[in-house]
């Protein structure tokens, strides 16, 4: 009886024990305790997405706040004070101006003279600006991170770069009218737009390039390259009167430039771009034939229907005035066919530090104004801007010149001026020769031909017509007049067309020679080759960014559209345009051109 009572207490620890286990054994609740601890993890990672998110919000405001800010006080425009200025914009953006530290600007002023009190004029203006964000974590804190920091940095400026601009246009016979007129028109608010005389002299310089099949390079330019080849040697010396000794390899008339293919390829983009880019002053130049093709009646042929016509524009060399840039823009006049190579080859040329001794010679000769001296400026973007704008509304076309056989040399004809001056009156030609009649002198007169498949005898022929006829007057070799010259192709070319001289003087008497003077224009360069050169060049002008390309196709075919989207800096910089929407091409290239620029 006595273990009675411990029986019910043996029992209640039996039970508790027995409960113990069970409840150990039981797994009722424990995805509850896991999604807690789940939950709190989603919490706390959602609530640092929630305070990056507030940080970055917070910090591209200030970021674009001072960025507006610096531009707006680097502007020449703008007489405030740079620092309360950005101040302000930051300020009314939301921002504690507090935050924003802003360094003493920079500025470039010219012509300034302390001993006069004059400040001088300005020129340029760099302005930069620092912020401090600060920012309270709202769940990250748990995390240990109280708050986030970051210090955006700005800088603006304007003007702060001398600028050199080529602006290459096409004057081929498609630009006539209409067109010309509107090209005319919109240069000369670009040059208003990219050139300010009050602030920029000295600053920025335009050179212009019109092309058409050719670009006229000018007698003031050329004279200063190396493009007057050599005098050769005549070997052998014909033994006749006036026969020629040495002659020049090309044409002092002709001042337009033959590029050889070597002057636009490249294979390895490591190599040197000499060619591709510079004409220096000792570049080895070949100038185009003086030459009319096809017939021109026997009469000399005018400047205007030569391959080269050197009436047209010659290239304008770094001009910094605005009204020399506006009379020379309205005096170009549109013929011709179409290369644009060649005149991006002349554009990027006028931009290479490699033309810089010439262009200080011009200025040494007071042909160039003094604030052009020393440009090109050397390749660096933080001293020198330099731009293309590239303009066509054709595609390229093929490219002529006369055959090299007759682009120098001696010739097979003589000239007297005594035996062709028909200023005697009275005065009799070839009385009772070879049974010719008797008549009065002609200007034709002039000229004797070698025939030297023909006895001594019969060496010479004077041909009474420029047509041919069988009463041609037949000379000795000793027979020529006292003052007969022999003449070069080069002379023989400035004096007639190319058909006209194989009828002339070979017509019935050597045909063979007829047929090759009448066969002596040549094409030189076809459109494909011609769009292969370009492309070549645009990537050459394009390396290390040393230049930027914007380039305008002007109401032009597929093939001029293709040809600038490949030339361009990148697609942006590229301009399909018409009559309505060329204005506002040239205003983006100039707004471009002229933006202030953040550098930082």
């Amino acid at each position: 009886m006595t273990d009675c009572p411990r029986a019910p207490r043996r029992l209640r620890t039996m039970n508790v024990l027995r409960l113990a286990r069970a409840f150990q054994r039981d797994e009722e609740g424990a995805f509850l305790i896991f999604s807690l601890f789940l939950f709190l993890g989603i919490l706390v990672i959602g609530g640092m997405a929630v305070d990056l998110m507030r940080f970055e919000t917070r910090r591209m405001e200030m970021q674009n706040a001072i960025d507006s800010a610096v531009l707006a006080a680097a502007n020449l425009e703008q007489d405030i004070d740079s620092e309360t200025l950005v101040r302000d914009f930051v300020e009314k953006a939301g921002i504690d101006p507090d935050t924003v530290v802003v360094t003493t600007p920079q500025l470039d002023l010219v012509g300034a003279d302390p001993d006069n009190d004059n400040p001088g004029t300005l020129v340029a203006r760099t302005v930069r600006a620092q912020g401090n964000l600060n920012l309270k974590t709202y769940f990250m804190h748990l995390s240990g991170v109280p708050q986030l920091r970051t210090r955006p940095v700005s800088a603006a400026s304007e003007g702060s770069q001398n600028v050199e601009i080529s602006l290459i246009v096409d004057i081929s016979g498609s630009m006539d009218g209409a067109k010309m007129d509107k090209l005319k028109e919109e240069a000369k608010k670009f040059f208003r737009k990219v050139i300010d005389e009050e602030r920029t002299v000295g600053k920025t310089s335009i050179s212009i390039i019109p092309y058409n099949h050719t670009v006229v390079v000018g007698n003031d330019l050329i004279a200063r390259l190396d493009a007057d080849g050599a005098m050769a040697n005549v070997d052998p010396v014909k033994p006749y009167t006036g026969s020629l000794v040495t002659y020049p390899t090309d044409h002092a008339n002709a001042s337009c430039v033959r590029f050889e293919d070597n002057a636009f390829e490249w294979t390895d983009l490591d190599l040197e771009f000499a060619n591709l880019r510079s004409i220096g002053p000792n570049t080895p130049l070949t100038r185009l034939g003086h030459f009319k093709r096809g017939t021109n009646s026997y009469n000399r042929p005018s400047n205007v229907q030569r391959e080269c016509d050197i009436d047209r524009a010659q290239i304008l060399v770094h001009e910094t005035e605005i009204s020399e840039l506006d009379t020379y823009i309205m005096s170009l006049r549109a013929d011709g066919r179409t290369a644009i190579e060649n005149g991006m080859k002349w554009g990027v040329a006028l931009l290479d530090p490699a033309f810089r001794p010439i262009v200080n010679d011009m200025v040494d000769e007071d042909l160039l104004p003094e604030d052009v001296r020393n440009r090109p400026g050397g390749y660096d973007p933080t001293k020198t801007k330099k731009y293309i704008v590239l303009m066509t509304d054709g595609k390229n076309t093929s490219q002529r010149n006369l055959k090299p056989e007759f682009l120098n040399g001696p010739s097979r004809v003589w000239f007297s001026a005594k035996a062709g001056d028909n200023n005697e009156p009275g005065y009799i030609v070839d009385a009772n020769k070879n049974g010719n009649p008797d008549r009065n002198k002609e200007w034709y007169d002039a000229y004797y031909v070698e025939m030297p498949n023909r006895p001594e005898s019969e060496r010479f022929l004077r041909v009474h017509e420029p047509h041919p006829t069988t009463d041609s007057v037949k000379y000795g070799a000793t027979e020529l007049p006292d003052d007969a010259v022999q003449l070069t192709n080069q002379q023989l070319y400035d004096r007639f067309a190319e058909e006209d001289i194989g009828r002339f003087f070979f017509q019935g008497h050597d045909n063979d020679t007829r047929n090759a003077y009448r066969d002596s224009v040549t094409t030189v360069t076809t459109a494909s080759e011609a769009d292969d050169r370009l492309s070549a060049l645009c990537a050459a002008a394009r390396q290390g960014g040393d230049i930027t390309i914007f380039t305008i196709a002007f109401s032009a075919p597929q093939e001029g559209r293709d040809a600038m989207l490949d030339c361009a800096q990148d697609e942006a910089f590229y301009f399909p345009a018409d009559d309505q929407s060329l204005a506002t091409a040239f205003d983006t290239i100039a707004g471009a051109i002229t933006a202030l620029r953040l550098t930082q």
